[in-house]
């Protein structure tokens, strides 16, 4: 990782992954471990695709 990279958790993955902002999308620099129990296991996602109070934004992400 690099000071700017971002952590993704895309759905349908299995891993939370990195993301690195360039001029006008990101790039996919690789999977990464979470130490956070929700985020490893699904919760979070399960937060966002069900609508539960808690989750994070969805966010659209073009990737090259």
């Amino acid at each position: 990782m690099q000071a700017g990279d971002e952590v993704a958790v895309l759905f349908g993955a299995r891993m939370p992954s990195i993301l690195r902002l360039r001029a006008d999308h990101h790039v996919f620099v690789g999977h990464s471990y979470v130490h956070d129990q929700a985020l490893m296991w699904g919760d979070e996602c399960g937060k966002v695709r069900f609508n539960r109070p808690g989750g994070v934004p969805k966010v659209m992400f073009e990737l090259r």
